[in-house]
């Protein structure tokens, strides 16, 4: 009897989880589509495909990473979508927002958002949330530390909170040898384009979105 009852409490849940990853994918898409077919304003505000974080987490019932699945693949499918058409990326920052929400231990989600973020989107203080984010649930990242002290610098133009994000990545495990010399020379330099030029190589070679890239190659 008890067998049963767990039996019939989780086929429950996932009915309910799967009609909620619908809603969340149907919804996605028809307001894409809706997009595309007028030229009419979308209100200010939050997309109405997008609920708040919580919002989320209590429709999934438990299962975030499954759902922030759905809404990753979703994230990509606009991102390409809107720079195949060659609109803006408005609610790019609030999906990779929740997206983080539900999946906070995935490194090439903070990776690819924080660095599309400033670079295509021009949303750099979307991006340095994403980032903050990444350094709390990665703090021995120095990777993570590099992508925020990066975006500090060149995008937030605050040279001397990026220098010292940088000589803390340059103290984490598995930092290589550049990090050690790269903060003295953000602050002795006020323009060094080769540090751009690097950072977006290293970007490139982690991405493996098609779209990103073209996005990334045309920075560069």
């Amino acid at each position: 009897m008890l067998y049963t009852h767990m039996k019939l409490r989780h086929l429950i849940l996932i009915l309910l989880l799967t009609v909620a990853s619908g809603w969340v994918l149907s919804s996605t898409r028809t307001r894409l589509q809706t997009e595309r077919l007028t030229a009419a304003p979308i209100p200010a505000g939050n997309p109405l495909y997008l609920p708040e974080g919580r919002y989320l987490r209590a429709l999934s019932f438990g299962f975030e990473g499954f759902l922030g699945d759905i809404l990753w693949f979703n994230t990509l499918n606009y991102f390409g979508q809107r720079i195949s058409i060659g609109k803006d990326l408005k609610w790019f920052g609030h999906m990779c927002k929740l997206v983080t929400e539900l999946k906070p231990k995935a490194p090439e989600i903070y990776e690819f958002c924080g660095s599309l973020l400033s670079w295509v989107a021009k949303d750099p203080l979307a991006s340095n949330e994403i980032l903050l984010r990444a350094v709390t649930h990665y703090p021995n990242s120095w990777r993570m530390h590099y992508f925020l002290g990066f975006n500090t610098w060149y995008f937030l133009e605050d040279r001397q909170r990026a220098a010292q994000i940088l000589h803390h990545a340059a103290t984490l495990p598995d930092a290589p040898l550049f990090l050690a010399s790269l903060a003295a020379r953000l602050l002795a330099s006020e323009e060094d384009p080769t540090l751009a030029v690097q950072f977006l190589s290293e970007v490139l070679r982690n991405t493996k979105d098609p779209a990103a890239r073209s996005q990334l190659i045309d920075r560069l």
